[in-house]
């Protein structure tokens, strides 16, 4: 079906490892990154059609 699969609130390596056994294609959460403060604000690509 060409279907990739995301796993949320993945907490430690343990669980990561065994999502990445049963074929989960990406995961967020804790293990991968606790949430910081933006430095900065995010920066959005040009509209080119605004031109």
């Amino acid at each position: 079906m060409g279907m990739k699969t995301i796993a949320e609130f993945v907490s430690s390596k343990e669980i990561h490892d065994k999502l990445q056994g049963v074929g989960v294609d990406y995961v967020q959460g804790y293990e991968i990154s606790r949430p910081s403060a933006l430095t900065k604000p995010a920066s959005t690509p040009h509209d080119k059609s605004a031109d």
